[in-house]
């Protein structure tokens, strides 16, 4: 039986974590032993398959440069410990591509898989990394997995490399039904500057339309200022901010319109999600993903990226064309065949199987 590797930084709540957890379990589902190493000490939030074993270090990544110079040569060393135990015959590796790659040496199957926007250095190492560094390193990779075609156009020019191929996030699978639409704007993400949600509070507040609710699922070191936005902003109690939830499905069906006034991607999976609810969804079409998902005035909409009145006057026109709302989910229905675990698991066993 062959052995696959997976390294990710922490199985918490996340889009990485969420991709992490859905292909160890399909990847096992099709006849391959799958360990996962996680270089944070943190709870596991999601289900795997009972055969998938997870390791942990017994420590945290601090905050302060100087402490993860420390933490990294800890890394460093714990993983050519667990590699060496573990001997895989390949890895897909998530987390600080230089440093696996250092750990792990050349006698390995490592394929990097870039997460983030590609250009964000910091990142994707935790530090920044110098670019001849990276390339000295990133050839020492089997393939470099990005996500979006502009991903993989940036890695090209910047690491002349050739063994890039683009594989997108998949659908986490959830169970769909046909429950009763509310009149709520929808927002889910992290709640940090990048991801816009001032522009969406700003945006929303300047519409004068009193059926309709925006809700805020999401944590993150923005929301104290996010709130009290909002409550400069929002007379009537029309937003609410709900933190963390389980069963983020529930309001990706019970909501009309999603939200994603983001300034930087990856791969936005929650847009995804939401397109398969299927919801009606605006987007800034940021560096990366958005305009891999939806196809502007077919199933969504884009607005150029950081436009605030564009965004405003879009989503004041979703909010009020019924019919709009009902051709966008019709038609973004697509994107769970598109991107169905099938789909994109095929490509990952056929990347394994090269």
């Amino acid at each position: 039986m062959k052995t696959l590797l997976l390294i990710n930084y922490t199985l918490n709540y996340g889009g990485a974590e969420r991709y992490i957890t859905g292909l160890a379990n399909y990847i096992v589902k099709n006849g391959y032993k799958v360990t996962i190493i996680l270089l944070d000490r943190s709870p596991v939030q999601y289900s795997l398959n009972g055969s998938i074993k997870v390791i942990q270090p017994d420590y945290r990544r601090p905050d302060r440069r100087t402490s993860k110079i420390l933490y990294f040569i800890r890394v460093f060393f714990y993983l050519k410990k667990w590699i060496k135990v573990i001997e895989p015959d390949n890895i897909i590796n998530c987390a600080f591509p230089t440093f696996v790659l250092a750990a792990v040496g050349v006698r390995r199957h490592v394929n990097i898989s870039i997460r983030c926007n590609p250009s964000n250095t910091s990142m994707i190492e935790g530090l920044n990394m110098p670019l001849f560094i990276r390339r000295f390193f990133y050839k020492r990779a089997e393939n470099i997995i990005a996500q979006t075609n502009y991903a993989s156009e940036f890695m090209k020019s910047q690491f002349m490399k050739s063994q890039i191929c683009i594989i997108p996030n998949f659908l986490s699978p959830f169970t769909y039904s046909d429950m009763k639409r509310e009149k709520i704007v929808l927002y889910v993400g992290r709640l940090i500057k990048s991801k816009g949600v001032n522009i969406l509070l700003e945006s929303f507040s300047c519409i004068d339309n009193e059926e309709w609710s925006l809700i805020i699922i999401g944590e993150g070191p923005e929301r104290k200022n996010l709130e009290d936005l909002a409550t400069k902003f929002d007379y009537n109690k029309r937003i609410r901010f709900l933190g963390n939830q389980r069963d983020v499905n529930h309001y990706y069906q019970t909501s009309e319109i999603f939200a994603f006034p983001s300034f930087t991607e990856g791969f936005p999976n929650v847009l995804l999600e939401a397109m398969a609810a299927p919801m009606a969804c605006i987007s800034f079409n940021c560096i990366a993903g958005p305009d891999d998902i939806i196809t502007n005035g077919v199933d969504g909409i884009l607005v150029e990226t950081g436009d605030k009145v564009s965004f405003t006057r879009a989503l004041e026109l979703l909010m009020s064309d019924d019919k709009m709302r009902e051709s966008f989910r019709r038609n973004a229905i697509a994107v769970r065949s598109r991107f169905s675990i099938d789909t994109i698991g095929a490509r990952y066993l056929s990347l394994l199987t090269e």
